[in-house]
């Protein structure tokens, strides 16, 4: 899991590091941080990436080519299809501590980890992983206005605003413009080339993801329910309040519910299964 720090703190690592004067230990101490967090944004950034012959920009990236140039997801027997794929998946492997099952999802963890920390602001435990991040956001202070960020999102568009771009040489306008250029470094394993958008991208996304076990079988059963009961998807959408979008998105294995609307979902094709376990056992 990436750190995140301080825009103050990122700087100072790199002036350190390129006085060329300490070690990375010693860089760590001095600016607060573990050392893996200033080889991430150091020595990480001297490494080839094979896929485009050009330095690893991030951890991020760095992380995203071990997941998917090295690691096999045992569930498909394929290379993972991203970091976050590959994230998930070790996620599922752990403990809830809470309710000693393995964990469902990446939020469903980062939310056990949020609520076992206390909330200063009101004395109470954290609500929800989401709640974590607002308050501790708020906790930065903007260099470019001297208060605290408002929200995850301006924090967001500060950082992003103080990158620059490679291909103009000017700093990035939008965390949309960042994203789009980071979608252009990553190579389709399909045609062997940089996807050509983020619309290319995001349907490649989407086709991994309907390959997945357990989006092939969730998928297989509505459509099946929906034959039996003589339905169709409007009627779905209607029944779980949902909008006819979203039902779609799941008919087709696009993606995948949270546990209450997977409930509700259950519950509007009537049959007793609560969790997608339950239906592919």
């Amino acid at each position: 899991m990436v750190v995140k720090i301080s825009y103050e703190t990122e700087q100072l690592i790199e002036e350190l590091y390129a006085t060329q004067a300490f070690s990375t230990r010693e860089i760590a101490k001095k600016a607060n941080v573990v050392p893996s967090t200033v080889y991430g944004r150091t020595k990480l950034r001297e490494r080839i990436n094979p896929e485009t012959g050009k330095p690893f920009k991030s951890q991020n990236e760095y992380q995203h080519y071990l997941a998917t140039s090295r690691r096999i997801n045992p569930e498909t027997g394929n290379l993972f299809d991203s970091k976050s794929q590959y994230q998930d998946f070790r996620v599922r492997q752990m403990t809830n501590p809470l309710t000693r099952e393995l964990f469902k999802s990446q939020k469903e963890y980062r939310d056990c980890l949020a609520i076992q920390r206390i909330n200063p602001e009101t004395g109470n435990p954290f609500e929800s992983s989401g709640q974590l991040k607002d308050y501790l956001t708020r906790q930065r202070i903007n260099p470019e206005t001297g208060n605290p960020f408002k929200s995850p999102k301006e924090y967001q568009d500060f950082r992003v605003r103080k990158r620059i771009n490679p291909e103009t040489g000017n700093p990035f306008k939008s965390p949309k413009e960042y994203q789009y250029f980071r979608v252009r470094q990553m190579i389709n394993p399909l045609t062997g080339k940089p996807f050509g958008s983020q619309n290319e991208y995001q349907r490649y996304r989407a086709e991994e993801r309907q390959k997945r076990p357990k989006n092939q079988g969730l998928s297989d059963f509505i459509k099946t329910r929906l034959r039996e009961l003589g339905k169709n998807k409007s009627w779905l959408a209607i029944q779980t309040g949902l909008t006819y979008r979203t039902v779609s998105l799941y008919v087709n294995g696009t993606s995948i519910p949270k546990d209450n609307l997977l409930e509700r979902l259950f519950s509007s094709l009537d049959v007793p299964y609560k969790t997608l376990d339950d239906l592919l056992a």
